[in-house]
């Protein structure tokens, strides 16, 4: 706390507006965090101007949530900064309305993933086997962070898996299941518009020593995801570092357990 507090008040043009912190409240979502929601709502009525966090992950525990308040924010021009976590002292990476076109500018990972692929036995329709799915993981109160999809099955991760033997119980009556556990997501973040030709070749040759279990793209304009095995994560933000950057970009590399 310190720290971000030291942060903020070198800095003359900045005022400080405190700091949000929900202790020990380690959900997925961000119904109890009231801290993190009073900070929203002080953007919401004009009371802060930028949010300072040390990661994307430390500001939303999963991407739906993380993306729906980006949003929110960019809404109304209040921009996000990730400090570097090998940096601290670095001015880290700020996503806004104005932020720099067609340029990749940080890496995350998140660790304590579980991979679960659900392929379908076609017992029933794809519809209603697809709805079954995520249903199934709403009645067990586990939010999906990525997504994949295909005619034939679906691909998800999840962050809590406290109830996944009871969903894996429920599914298996519709497909076969596979639990991979102790894997990680890492996030490729920047201006990834459809459009700007390229970025996925250099994301894919950066990893091509590396097995990836799961690509996910297309939520956002502004991030890449990737599932691998924990024990690659390291190997990972090396290999992204140093094909997606030069020396003087700076770029993020943030780690959250």
């Amino acid at each position: 706390m310190e720290h971000y507090t030291e942060y903020i008040h070198k800095n003359p043009e900045w005022e400080f507006a405190g700091i949000f912190a929900d202790d020990g409240i380690t959900g997925t979502n961000t119904k109890k965090h009231t801290e993190f929601n009073r900070m929203i709502d002080a953007c919401m009525a004009g009371e802060i101007d930028m949010i300072i966090t040390k990661s994307i992950s430390r500001f939303a525990r999963n991407t739906l949530d993380c993306l729906k308040y980006i949003r929110q924010l960019k809404e109304k021009n209040i921009p996000v900064r990730l400090l570097n976590a090998l940096q601290p002292s670095a001015s880290g990476t700020l996503i806004s309305n104005t932020a720099e076109k067609e340029a990749i500018k940080a890496v995350a990972a998140k660790d304590n993933i579980t991979y679960v692929k659900i392929k379908s036995l076609h017992t029933i329709p794809t519809p209603h086997f697809l709805s079954i799915v995520f249903d199934t993981f709403y009645n067990y109160n586990t939010p999906v962070d990525m997504v994949t999809t295909s005619d034939i099955g679906v691909s998800v991760t999840i962050d809590d898996d406290k109830h996944i033997d009871e969903i894996v119980g429920v599914l298996r009556k519709y497909a076969t299941i596979t639990v991979e556990k102790n894997m990680v997501i890492v996030c490729v973040v920047g201006d990834l518009e459809w459009q700007n030709v390229g970025f996925e070749a250099r994301i894919i040759n950066a990893l091509k020593d590396i097995p990836v279990r799961m690509i996910s793209y297309g939520g956002s304009s502004s991030n890449v995801s990737l599932v691998m095995k924990a024990e690659d994560k390291v190997h990972a933000l090396k290999a992204l570092s140093e094909h997606l950057f030069s020396v003087s970009d700076k770029p993020v590399l943030s780690s959250v357990s």
